[in-house]
Order: C-alpha cells, then sequence, then structure tokens
C-alpha cells in the first residue's frame, strides 16, 4: 500500500511517501515556514512523487493532520488532502496533531503531556495521555495539578514553555518528538478501516478575552434520557467508554446510584456509586474533557461520601497520578494493587491502584 502523509497543522510544511509493504519511507520532505504552504505543499509533493517514479494513481491512501495548530496551515493541508483525495478516488485517513505526535513516543514515556501553545491567548492545547484521550485547553498554572512526577514527560511544541515555567520539577523531555513523524502518521493510516467520510478540522475555540459569567452547577440523580450524554462522556474519558445499555443495566443492579453534574443544561461530569449496608464502591466517574478542572469530580465524590457510608473503595489506573492526588485529598489511602487491570486501546493493560476512604 502507498500512502500519502502530509502535516502543516504547525510552523511547517511536510509530506513523506511510504510503502507499507516494504515498510519503507520513498521520499520525504520538510520545510520550516510560518506562510506560504499553499504554494509550498504542491510542489513539493510532485518532487516526491516524481524521486521515487510513483504516479499519482498509484497512492492507494491519504494520511493528515487535522488540527489543531495554525489556522491558515492546517485547512490547507487538510484541504488538499481532501481534494486528492476525491480526485483520486481514495481513503483519507485524518488524526489531530497532537495524537500524531504521540504515534512515535516510546511507550517508556509515561506519563506523558503532549502540548501545543494557542495562538497568542496563553492557552495551550494538551493531551495527557494517561488521563484522557481528548485533548483539553488550558493555561500553564492549570498545569500544575499534572505534573506532579518527576518522571513526566513532555512533548510537543508547547513543551519549552512548560519545562521553563516549571523548573523546579526536572521534567523529563527529547524534543526529536515534539512534532508529528510522518512514518508513523503513515504506518498509523495503513492499518485503519477505509472511510469514505473525508475528516474535519479539529477546531477548539479559545476562551473569551472578557470572562462571562458561569452558570452554577447543577448536581442530581441520573435519569434513563441522560444515559446517551453519560455514554459520550464515558467515551471521551477512557478507551473502552461505556454504552447507554451498559449505563442502563448497571443502574438497574440494586444498591447502583448514578448522580451527575449539570452545568448550563447538558451533563458535564457524573459518577457511579455502588452501596451494600454502610459499604459502598465507586464504579467509575468521569468527566467531559472542556469541563475538567471545574472541581466536579471533587463535588461529586464528596457527594458519595456523604451517603451515609463507613468506608468508600475505588480503583485508578497507576499512571493517572492526578486523580490519586486528588483522592488522597479526600482521604483515601491506597490498600493495594491489580496487576493489568485496565484495557489499553493500544492491545496493553495497565494496573489500577486500589483506594479506600473510611469516614472519622
Amino acid at each position: 500500500m502507498i500512502i500519502l502523509a502530509i502535516d502543516t497543522c504547525f510552523s511547517r510544511c511536510a509530506a513523506c511517501l511510504y510503502d507499507s509493504a516494504k515498510n519503507q519511507a520513498l521520499g520525504i520532505e520538510n520545510e520550516a515556514m510560518e506562510r506560504g504552504h499553499a504554494e509550498f505543499l504542491a510542489p513539493m509533493v510532485q518532487r516526491i512523487l516524481a524521486k521515487a517514479s510513483i504516479a499519482a494513481n498509484q497512492i492507494d491512501r491519504i494520511a493528515v493532520t487535522t488540527g489543531p495548530g495554525t489556522f491558515t496551515g492546517l485547512r490547507i493541508g487538510l484541504s488538499f488532502a481532501r481534494a486528492f483525495g476525491r480526485a483520486l478516488n481514495i481513503p483519507v485517513i485524518g488524526i489531530d496533531t497532537l495524537k500524531a505526535i504521540q504515534l512515535a513516543i516510546p511507550a517508556e514515556c509515561q506519563p506523558l503531556i503532549i502540548a501545543h501553545k494557542a495562538g497568542q491567548s496563553g492557552y495551550y492545547y494538551i493531551l495527557q495521555s494517561n488521563i484522557s484521550a481528548n485533548i483539553e485547553l488550558l493555561k500553564l498554572e492549570d498545569l500544575s495539578e499534572c505534573l506532579e512526577s518527576k518522571s513526566q514527560w513532555v512533548f510537543g511544541t508547547g513543551a519549552p514553555d512548560i519545562e521553563s515555567h516549571y523548573k523546579h520539577l526536572e521534567l523529563r523531555r527529547n524534543p526529536q518528538h515534539d512534532l508529528p513523524n510522518l512514518v508513523q502518521l503513515a504506518q498509523f493510516a495503513s492499518q485503519q478501516k477505509a472511510e469514505t467520510v473525508l475528516p474535519d478540522p479539529v477546531y477548539i475555540r479559545e476562551p473569551d478575552a472578557k470572562p462571562q459569567a458561569a452558570p452554577n452547577p447543577v448536581l442530581r440523580k441520573a435519569e434513563f434520557k441522560d444515559f446517551e450524554s453519560l455514554s459520550k462522556i464515558h467515551q471521551a474519558s477512557f478507551d473502552h467508554g461505556w454504552s447507554p445499555t451498559d449505563l442502563s443495566q448497571m443502574q438497574s443492579t440494586p444498591g447502583t446510584t448514578t448522580l451527575l453534574m449539570e452545568h448550563a443544561g447538558q451533563p458535564a461530569a457524573f459518577i457511579i456509586v455502588r452501596q451494600m449496608f454502610d459499604e459502598a464502591e465507586i464504579l467509575t466517574i468521569a468527566t467531559l474533557p472542556s469541563h475538567r478542572r471545574h472541581g466536579h469530580a471533587l463535588a461529586l465524590v464528596k457527594a458519595a461520601q456523604a451517603q451515609n457510608l463507613a468506608k468508600l473503595y475505588l480503583e485508578v489506573a497507576a499512571s493517572n497520578q492526578t486523580a490519586q492526588a486528588l483522592y488522597h485529598k479526600l482521604g483515601f489511602e491506597k490498600s493495594g494493587f491489580r496487576k493489568a487491570y485496565y484495557a489499553k486501546a493500544s492491545g496493553t493493560a495497565e494496573d489500577a491502584v486500589l483506594m479506600v476512604w473510611q469516614k472519622k
């Protein structure tokens, strides 16, 4: 399979031609530039094809980064890929830029954060591999809870800013992986199911310059009509998210309560607790990525603790240091481990840390 990989989302124009059968790059070009992608990209692809003696109609699929990134750059690369794919009637596989960076990072670099500066707003696009599969928009100071471990790896074009801001943490860096690796991008595309729908750009809106009055969140019990929304929150938070049917069946088990935090009339976070007598277990807790660090998880766990309990149990991924710090703040203590408890999308498994809270 011959794959053309393209990335124009950052301050560069890059393309790669890859042969998956030979596991070999047939040609790569990479040019740093702030503007001019539109004039540079097509001739770059033509040169790569000519040097590899490959005709355009021999390309089997196209891989392209979809953002976030520089507004003009990502639009040009994605528009080119979509138009080229439509003209050749071949699949176009899109992946967001931060996950594209993650493709080439060695598995032992954990926990990790990938960051890219969002314009001049002071915000950064953040992907925390051990927290969520979704991109968040945060300021540097909001990352303090995520950078507690000196084993923390930081990648991406925003990584130097994070490293400078948190000098005392001795964060681990490898600038080689700050941009998407196009060979890895092409390999990823070769393994995906061919899609007939063309990829769309990933735009994450920066916060308004003027602060807006936020409505107060509402804590209530979940109803059947909420499970569709709660399923989307869970799937955005975990590699193997639960379906509405999973949530409904779980809720039907005696002693099970689902509490949700509603923001502006929409579910933003939820917790499922199963209680027997004066002991209970948190089965899951999840927050919509765009509503993280608003105190929703803290409020939900406190609500569970207030249910006339003597003990409350939970499991958390061993790499999720942020969640463990939150639970410790709420009075939970580590009580054990479960090996290979969480299945990952990569096919690997992660250990779980067992924690317990006891009423004083």
